[in-house]
């Protein structure tokens, strides 16, 4: 599945909806970074479009294999991967300017998609109450993958040499990395709390103040599910 294209996402999501009985885990984790001012196949600025967007039409799309798990009896969880980089806009998001046509900053794109995560995860979990479906979002560290292949650019060589060999010190591999996503996903202690924010196993402060704000969050809902096309 492409998350950059709409079509792609809702051919993997209609296999799914044929082939399989329910799901009980769902893990939103793939996603992009800083990279250059380019556009999904939808002509979504990349970064919203594939670590919001994307992730929003499909999670929508499979929601009903989803809520058969909860039917079934067990406890199904959505797991939404974010960032500590939710705060790198300052101005949180620009609804104004959505698809950040204007004043394209990379490292801010990135960081107000990583905050729509967490405003999905808030107002998916608010939606979902009462259902037996809780919602969980994270930041998993800095991870040692190819995430970050986006970084060099612009950056001068001097400080590419004297910085990322120290920066090699600090990241998680993808191993350790991947804990905080699992514990969200299995840890039995958590299992009725949903919409918090998670860092390091354990719940943690948002660091901006818009993460925590109900209307961003239905304001950021309503507005995906136009621009993804579930509603008019």
């Amino acid at each position: 599945m492409d998350l950059a294209s709409f079509k792609s996402i809702r051919k993997c999501a209609q296999n799914l909806l044929e082939n399989e009985d329910k799901i009980d885990y769902l893990i939103n984790n793939a996603g992009v970074m800083r990279c250059p001012q380019w556009q999904t196949e939808d002509g979504l600025e990349m970064q919203m479009g594939t670590n919001h967007f994307g992730h929003f039409l499909f999670t929508e799309l499979v929601m009903p294999l989803v809520k058969k798990s909860a039917a079934s009896g067990e406890h199904p969880r959505i797991v939404i991967v974010s960032s500590l980089a939710h705060f790198w806009d300052s101005n949180g998001i620009n609804f104004e300017d959505i698809h950040n046509e204007k004043n394209y900053d990379p490292k801010k794109v990135y960081g107000q998609s990583k905050l729509a995560n967490i405003l999905h995860a808030k107002e998916l979990a608010k939606r979902l109450n009462n259902t037996g479906i809780s919602v969980y979002v994270l930041h998993p560290g800095v991870i040692a993958t190819e995430l970050g292949r986006h970084l060099v650019i612009g950056t001068p060589k001097w400080i590419g040499c004297w910085l990322f060999p120290l920066f090699q010190w600090v990241v998680k591999t993808p191993f350790h990395g991947a804990q905080t996503t699992l514990y969200c996903t299995l840890e039995d202690k958590i299992e009725c709390e949903s919409g918090n924010y998670y860092s390091d196993c354990d719940k943690a402060p948002t660091k901006i103040a818009q993460a925590e704000d109900e209307e961003a969050a239905k304001k950021l809902w309503e507005l995906s599910e136009k621009i993804v096309g579930l509603k008019d």
